[in-house]
């Protein structure tokens, strides 16, 4: 009886194990590839769920499908102004093809050590073809940075696909700064360019302010003339108007003017001090001599004076 439950557990373990070493499970984050002494036989690229394989003969390799992202060690590079600067990386990829991975690769680290050589490698090359003033500038105009990571990228995702079978998917810089040995120079040369810059700023608003008070000095005195002129024409005209009036008025009105003039000299003549020895035919003495209805009997009526008399 022992014996045969002896035989029965030994079978159980025979049979779970040829279970286990022929099913295989390929999660849906993994590719998976399946080799026969080292060489791969079959390969499962994004095909999840129960798989067999031949026991014991059969190896599986599986590999993470997921996007892994892999931050390089500052490096060092020279512009093609001789400008040293240090890089900072960081790349986003992923395994395509499982079976060329598997053949050249295999494992992650290995993977991110040959896409650390192949995009430091397309850096290189790119950065000592660039002009420093291309990669950091406050004119954004003149900025080229992001259009060298994305050649870079697209000759790094090409030769990674075509060597190793990954896919890289995105390629940014973490940093770019310059080493501390030149860092301090750097910021001298661009102070002083920053201060030349606004010393040039300063002085074209300085010439344009005497552009300005130049053009507003003028307009003021053409403004000024203008309204001096208009001026003059309307104090000529007034002028002109009044000295119709008076004209007008006065040939109207002749006996009460000569009238009034008299009272004027009178006024301006005479004083309590004032002694003349005037003819008595001077025309001073008749209103003295005859009073002030002498001056104004002679005078004909004004228009208002007639239109005042009823019966007319």
């Amino acid at each position: 009886m022992i014996r045969k439950l002896v035989i029965a557990a030994i079978a159980l373990v025979v049979i779970s194990v040829l279970i286990q070493q022929t099913f295989f499970v390929v999660d849906v984050m993994e590719h998976a590839v399946v080799t026969l002494f080292g060489k791969p036989v079959r390969v499962y690229a994004d095909e999840p769920g129960l798989k067999v394989k031949i026991p014991f003969l059969h190896r599986v390799y599986r590999f993470d499908n997921r996007l892994c992202v892999y931050e390089s060690a500052d490096a060092e590079y020279l512009t093609i102004d001789k400008t040293n600067i240090v890089i900072n990386f960081y790349a986003l990829w992923r395994v395509e093809e499982p079976l060329l991975f598997f053949k050249s690769i295999r494992d992650r680290s290995s993977a991110e050590s040959k896409l650390d050589k192949v995009i430091s490698s397309r850096l290189g090359s790119a950065f000592g073809k660039t002009d420093f003033s291309k990669l950091i500038n406050t004119d954004t105009a003149k900025m080229q940075l992001g259009k060298l990571l994305e050649n870079v990228l697209g000759q790094c995702r090409d030769e990674a696909g075509r060597e190793y079978g990954v896919k890289l998917v995105d390629l940014r810089l973490k940093r770019l700064s310059f080493p501390d040995q030149v860092r301090q120079s750097v910021l001298d040369r661009i102070r002083s360019e920053r201060q030349a810059k606004s010393s040039e700023i300063r002085s074209e608003g300085r010439s344009r302010a005497r552009e300005i008070r130049a053009e507003a000095e003028y307009q003021r005195k053409k403004i000024l003339a203008e309204a001096d002129r208009q001026a003059r024409v309307r104090i000529g005209e007034g002028e002109a108007t009044a000295a119709r009036l008076w004209h007008e008025t006065l040939e109207e009105n002749i006996d009460f003017y000569q009238f009034q003039r008299r009272l004027e000299v009178y006024e301006k003549s005479f004083d309590e001090d004032t002694v003349l020895f005037i003819p008595a035919d001077s025309p001073l003495m008749e209103l003295l001599l005859e009073g002030p209805q002498s001056g104004l009997e002679s005078s004909p009526p004004t228009s208002k004076s007639k239109a005042a008399q009823p019966g007319n």
